[in-house]
């Protein structure tokens, strides 16, 4: 490997990777309303028809991009929500373009309106949830 790995682009990746996992599991998708349902089925669309391994690698692709959208959200919105629970589903399922095909060379576009695409996620999970 060459360069210095870091361990907050580390920990996104496997963040990613770990809420790629969950969208593929209907238990998990159990309690979540239709629209994020429905986003998760895409994800597990993807994972059957490219690969665990390809997913893996579009996790570790997309890692800096999760990192600069968490943190380009201000103070009040990471302090109420957790990285790795909800946030990362939340940007795996709602900031990625998962209806257009990536390539082994292209990653998937991270929408334009991430940042409020995961405001709103949030709210209306908790919501849905009634938190």
């Amino acid at each position: 490997m060459t360069g210095e790995l870091n361990p907050i682009i580390a920990e996104a990746a496997l963040c990613l990777w770990e809420a790629c996992l969950d969208a593929g599991n209907p238990e998990w998708r159990k309690g979540w309303s239709d629209e994020t349902a429905n986003a998760a089925a895409l994800v597990e669309q993807y994972r059957d028809g490219w690969g665990s391994f390809e997913l893996r690698h579009l996790c570790i692709r997309l890692a800096p991009e999760c990192e600069r959208v968490w943190q380009g959200l201000n103070d009040s919105d990471r302090d109420q929500m957790q990285f790795d629970w909800e946030f990362c589903p939340a940007f795996v399922l709602f900031c990625l373009d998962w209806e257009t095909e990536p390539t082994l060379e292209t990653d998937l576009n991270v929408r334009a309106d991430a940042f409020e695409r995961v405001r709103a996620f949030i709210s209306r999970e908790r919501l849905a949830r009634g938190n």
